[in-house]
């Protein structure tokens, strides 16, 4: 992984901590901020958190479950 990609992974994550967090932050409960966080996470398509299907590392085309 270079430098670059790890950085991207890393703000990515920061995002969806930073999302969750603020649910917390306005009295939110824990379920709804790891709800808030997961949503982000799933909406950056850097990572691989639950829509769809995505290529696996062998380059197949994957669905979830």
């Amino acid at each position: 992984m270079s430098s670059d990609e790890e950085k991207q992974l890393r703000a990515g994550l920061f995002h969806a901590t930073e999302q969750g967090y603020a649910v917390l932050a306005k009295g939110g409960s824990a379920t709804d901020a790891v709800e808030t966080a997961v949503r982000a996470l799933e909406d950056n398509p850097l990572f691989n958190a639950g829509k769809g299907a995505v290529f696996n590392r062998d380059g197949v085309n994957q669905l979830e479950a």
